[in-house]
């Protein structure tokens, strides 16, 4: 797999649609996280000194909903992302969670990081749920804007950081994976 690889219209739209449905909806049970980029999780590498633009995390926040969490699936709606995971054949999963993010008043950084530590190595895939002006920045500059039904993989040490949308769209929602395929970025050197 290339660095960075987009796919629009990954899934069929009957899919993609349930999908949409089940998160927009009333039945997702979701928890609110006052850290998004910066310090998330185990995987990030970023430090702070390196954020510049950062979101003020007292008043931007995120919800999410944890489908997986490296060890096991931590969901009663983990059927929302079956098809989808059997799509990426992942051989292990890192970790799987559904992000909700508020509008912000004006572009900002959520803090540079990676998904994994570069030494295990694995592939992120973001698939973007709704349409908005909010988007994914790479360290290289290229951008990969929000557009439903869009896929974006990259390796999963690749420096990137989240920019909430601004426009009026009430939420972004996205599915972030982070997982293992064969042979991608995981072989051993048998040499």
């Amino acid at each position: 797999m290339p660095k960075l690889t987009i796919i629009d219209n990954f899934l069929d739209d009957e899919e993609f649609l349930r999908i949409l449905k089940s998160v927009e909806g009333v039945e997702l049970p979701w928890h609110r996280q006052t850290s998004i980029g910066y310090g998330t999780g185990d995987f990030s590498t970023a430090s702070q000194h390196d954020n510049e633009n950062l979101i003020d995390t007292n008043k931007d926040f995120q919800f999410i909903h944890i489908v997986h969490d490296g060890v096991s699936i931590v969901s009663d709606h983990a059927n929302l992302v079956g098809n989808l995971m059997q799509k990426l054949s992942p051989i292990a999963i890192s970790r799987i969670k559904i992000n909700c993010t508020m509008p912000a008043s004006e572009f900002c950084q959520t803090g540079w990081h990676t998904d994994m530590d570069e030494n295990i190595g694995g592939i992120t895939s973001i698939l973007y749920l709704n349409t908005c002006n909010g988007y994914t920045l790479f360290r290289d500059g290229t951008k990969c804007y929000s557009e439903a039904n869009r896929l974006v993989s990259f390796d999963s040490n690749l420096e990137h950081t989240g920019v909430p949308h601004t426009d009026n769209t009430p939420c972004r929602f996205l599915i972030n994976m982070n997982y293992f395929q064969q042979g991608v970025n995981n072989e051993q050197d048998n040499d």
